[in-house]
């Protein structure tokens, strides 16, 4: 699946429908700048959007992920690539999710650390360094939960 033979095919859908790209965005749930990017082949819809999509440009899934409208069979070739090509970009989608994650945690213990530096350095008041200690353990905390949910679930 081309990204560019992809927007093409949303482009002449959406013309046929009669529909602007704002029009297409509120069907599919998107802004209409999303839709620009598919028709620009910039990227490709969630794969959750394939479904709305097709149904707003009146094509079928299968049509719409062929980037042509006409004969719906696929030789069971063209169905292992079709797949294929979907969990790898799935994979990839994970993939940078996690790193994203992983940067997020390294921010947070770095923030960590020099606040624990500085709280002990500079503050005197025990009462203070040790509120100031609680703020930085919650907020890793409350950080770590959110990375599990975002990877995990």
């Amino acid at each position: 699946m081309d990204a560019y033979d992809f927007g093409k095919f949303v482009y002449e859908c959406r013309k046929e429908q009669g529909l602007s790209q704002t029009e297409l965005g509120e069907k599919v749930s998107v802004t209409g700048k999303a839709v620009s990017r598919w028709e620009r082949g910039v990227g490709y819809p969630d794969i959750t959007l394939l479904e709305p999509l097709s149904v707003a440009l009146g094509v079928t899934i299968m049509e719409l992920m062929k980037s042509s409208k006409g004969d719906n069979s696929m030789t069971s070739e063209e169905e292992i690539n079709m797949l294929n090509e979907t969990i790898a970009y799935l994979k990839r989608q994970k993939k940078i999710a996690k790193l994203k994650c992983i940067l997020l945690c390294v921010l947070v213990l770095l923030t960590m650390a020099m606040g624990d530096f500085l709280a002990c350095r500079y503050v005197d008041n025990m009462w203070l360094r040790g509120g100031f200690v609680f703020l930085l353990t919650w907020t890793a905390w409350a950080s770590g939960f959110l990375m599990r949910s975002y990877l995990f679930f």
